[in-house]
């Protein structure tokens, strides 16, 4: 009676292990997206295998295009097939190219406009001006 329980769940767990090895062969690995994808960050670190153990064969900038041609876990590779494995951190990358940041100590071209004979800063002298002589 104890050999027929043990053979039993021998045979269950077998099967269970059959299913699942089946299941896991039959998994197909993530397609990578498709289109460019564009650099996030200021500066991203492009590596020679998915890893930050691997050495560091690149640097892109921001807005820089990639194209992506495999996932493995969180690294994207960014490389064809057959060339030189280069490899980037998939969190910094979006589908959007980015806009430049302003650089520091530049004033954004509005504001730079509104010198002392632009048209905004001259209506509002005259307003002031207009203001002051009237009687209270």
């Amino acid at each position: 009676m104890l050999t027929r329980r043990l053979s039993a769940r021998i045979a269950a767990a077998t099967m269970a292990a059959l299913i699942a090895v089946s299941a896991l062969a039959h998994a197909q690995p993530p397609q990578p997206p498709e289109g460019p994808r564009y650099i996030r960050s200021e500066t991203v670190n492009v590596r020679g295998g998915p890893g930050t153990g691997n050495s560091v064969i690149e640097v892109l900038l921001l807005g820089a295009e990639v194209q992506i041609y495999a996932i493995t876990g969180d690294w994207a590779r960014i490389s064809p097939p057959g060339k030189p494995e280069k490899w980037v951190y998939a969190p910094l990358l979006q589908t959007e190219k980015p806009q430049p940041k302003p650089q520091k100590g530049k004033a954004p071209k509005d504001k730079a406009q509104a010198g002392p004979n632009s048209p905004s800063k001259l209506k509002q002298d005259e307003t002031a001006r207009d203001k002051s002589s009237k009687p209270h």
